[in-house]
């Protein structure tokens, strides 16, 4: 066996054990998970090229793929309206679980005492949905844009 060949081996097993926490909690369903595989790839892809690129823009195109990370992060961490939820929250009180005559539950905010309040507490939460929505949709575009005009040139 020639030292090409074990120096392949090396590093396949390498790739083994690194991989292995990502591999092991993967699952084939939810976004999250396609998120978190990506999250790991560029973050390895930016800090190898950032280190050891030879091209002459290594750093541009290190610092094209920490843009996508940092797009994956929040996408990751889903906090777009947090601020706007807890207002909401502050505001129309906690929810507490309400069995109705017909035997269904249903959720009743604790501040949300006549129907008018109901109508502006929905109409609270769908705008800030619609919000939270919207600046996702930004991310995502903004992040399959980038490796889309960019993923072929991200190499040395």
């Amino acid at each position: 066996m020639n030292i090409f060949r074990l120096r392949e081996i090396k590093k396949g097993i390498g790739n083994l054990i690194t991989w292995f926490p990502i591999i092991w909690n993967d699952r084939d369903w939810d976004y999250q998970y396609i998120y978190e595989l990506l999250h790991f790839k560029l973050s390895r892809m930016e800090k190898c090229i950032r280190l050891y690129g030879h091209s002459v823009n290594n750093d541009e195109v290190a610092d094209s793929i920490r843009e996508c990370i940092v797009i994956l992060k929040r996408l990751m961490e889903e906090e777009y309206c947090t601020a706007d939820w807890e207002k909401i929250w502050e505001k129309w009180g906690e929810f507490i679980l309400v069995e109705t005559k017909e035997g269904y539950s249903t959720f009743e905010y604790t501040n949300v005492k006549t129907n008018e309040d109901r109508e502006k507490h929905n109409a609270e939460v769908k705008n800030c949905c619609e919000k939270e929505e919207s600046l996702i949709q930004e991310d995502l575009n903004s992040l399959f844009e980038n490796m889309k005009v960019n993923i072929r040139g991200w190499w040395d």
